[in-house]
């Protein structure tokens, strides 16, 4: 039996959408740029200022929150399968605690940036509001943040949680 979803899954999940809409359009533009170049002799324009401003940092760092909720961000299990159980659960505890702190500390150095560059354009062709992209960073970063925090209080098996 599943696990009741609270809102932040729910959140979660949706934001997995966006970010696999955004993987998507990625590829599609950046096909149809690549066949354009090499069957017209012309590519589409903007598409590798909307790739690199827009769409990578989608995939990248909206994804950031469910990829903890599931735990399969980057670990090292040498060691873990070494430790006693109970030993591993106050290492998982200890690593949720300083990505928190270092996760805030992220969201708050982003969320400057984006208000800062928020009524920034682009001067290369095509003109592209700046502000938006430093956004997408922090979303990714508050969600990471949140789970994190959802992490530490209960003690690393949240709901939603999934190993």
């Amino acid at each position: 039996m599943r696990p009741k979803r609270g809102p932040l899954e729910k959140a979660e999940d949706a934001l997995r959408l966006v970010v696999g809409a955004a993987l998507l359009l990625m590829v599609t533009a950046i096909t149809l740029d690549a066949a354009g170049r090499y069957l017209f002799g012309s590519s589409l324009p903007g598409t590798i200022r909307i790739t690199e401003w827009f769409l990578m940092p989608a995939v990248v760092f909206l994804s950031w929150g469910a990829a903890q909720r599931h735990r399969k961000h980057v670990a090292v299990d040498l060691l873990r399968q070494r430790l006693p159980v109970r030993a591993v659960a106050v290492l998982k505890r200890l690593a949720d605690a300083l990505g928190l702190v270092l996760f805030g500390l992220v969201l708050w150095t982003t969320a400057g940036f984006a208000v800062d560059y928020w009524g920034r354009w682009s001067v290369e062709s095509p003109s592209l509001p700046a502000g938006p992209s430093r956004a997408i960073v922090v979303v990714g970063a508050a969600f990471m943040v949140l789970r994190l925090a959802v992490q530490v209080v209960r003690g690393g098996e949240a709901a939603g949680d999934e190993e």
